[in-house]
Formats: structure tokens, C-alpha cells, sequence
């Protein structure tokens, strides 16, 4: 499951020499793109210039933004990420297992792990329970 939000470490944000030399239209570019990245399922985006200069609504300005945004990302089979942004995704995902961990082992602990579910789960729709899909 990926989270809805990712955190923006502002001492590494504001202390990036690549950052502070970007503009303020680069600047905005960037973070529309790594908003983007967070929601793909891999953390990345296309390695394709149509559609970064879409995303990043740079349109017909990309080529003239395009080397200072992607020097904040790596490219790697087609695709381009950013290492900060993949550790803050493993982060997270670390974090949520250990929580699911901490309240199964709670769980056990006070119901003697034999008891069965509160309720079913939801579909695999994603329509919940009770309402009929369309």
C-alpha cells in the first residue's frame, strides 16, 4: 500500500546545492515531479520527455529546464528516480510492517491470537463491504 503523503525534509531540501540553483519555475517543476514518482507504483517516473514536460507543466520550457531538474534524479532501464525519495518509500514501508508486527504481536497476546476477525475483508474491487460494484 503506498501512503498518501511522504515527508519534505526541508534542512535537505533548502541545503541541496542542486535545489538552491534551480529557479523558482525548476523549483516547482521538481516537486510536481516528485509528487508524481511518490504516487507510481516503483517510485519513478518515464524517462520521457513529452511526458515530463506534461507533468512537470513546463510544456514548451522543458528543454530549457530539463538539466537542472534531472540532475536530482537517476536514470536506471528507461525510468528515473530519486535516491531520497525511494529511501523515504522504504522508510515508510519499514515502518508499517513493524507497526502490523507490534499489533498482531498485541493481538495474541490479549486474545490468545485464536480469535477469529471482527469482520471480513474488504473486496478485492476495493468497493467496501455492503456496497454492491457497478
Amino acid at each position: 500500500m503506498k501512503s498518501p503523503s511522504f515527508p519534505c525534509y526541508v534542512n535537505n531540501l533548502l541545503g541541496s546545492g542542486r535545489v538552491a540553483s534551480m529557479s523558482n519555475a525548476e523549483f516547482g517543476a521538481y516537486w510536481l515531479l516528485l509528487c508524481r514518482a511518490w504516487n507510481e507504483d516503483d517510485c519513478g517516473l518515464p524517462d520521457d520527455d513529452d511526458i515530463l514536460a506534461a507533468w512537470s507543466r513546463c510544456y514548451g520550457d522543458w528543454p530549457k529546464h530539463k538539466a537542472k531538474i534531472l540532475r536530482c534524479f537517476r536514470a536506471e532501464n528507461g525510468r528515473l528516480y530519486n535516491d531520497k525519495l525511494l529511501s523515504c518509500r522504504a522508510d515508510q514501508k519499514s515502518y508499517r510492517e513493524m507497526c502490523s508486527q507490534a499489533g498482531k504481536i498485541g493481538n495474541a497476546r490479549r486474545w490468545g491470537g485464536n480469535r477469529p476477525p471482527i469482520a471480513p475483508r474488504s473486496r478485492p474491487d476495493h468497493n467496501p463491504i455492503g456496497v454492491t460494484s457497478l
